[in-house]
């Protein structure tokens, strides 16, 4: 990884530390996060340090990707017709 990388990997990272904090405030630590993009899925990685996450993308290169990191449920889907019940997950990111 280049150190342009490096920097853009850490501010995406941030931005789901800003997220967890935010979640932890309103909701508490004891819930399950839906990331609607999860991409190559090492953000839902880190903040599922804190939380139950389920990842939704609709790339199958993604999902082959993100499947490195087990203990996430990887859905290959449609952020705009998610195929859940309604009150499923307790917060929702998308970064």
């Amino acid at each position: 990884m280049n150190r342009e990388d490096f920097y853009l990997h850490l501010r995406h990272l941030a931005g789901y530390k800003l997220a967890g904090e935010e979640i932890k405030r309103k909701v508490g630590r004891d819930c399950t996060i839906l990331e609607v993009g999860y991409g190559v899925g090492y953000g839902a990685n880190f903040i599922s340090l804190d939380f139950k996450v389920v990842g939704l993308d609709i790339s199958k290169d993604a999902l082959r990707e993100a499947r490195k990191y087990k203990h996430i449920h990887w859905i290959l889907g449609d952020g705009t017709s998610l195929p859940f019940k309604d009150e499923s997950f307790d917060a929702v990111i998308s970064l």
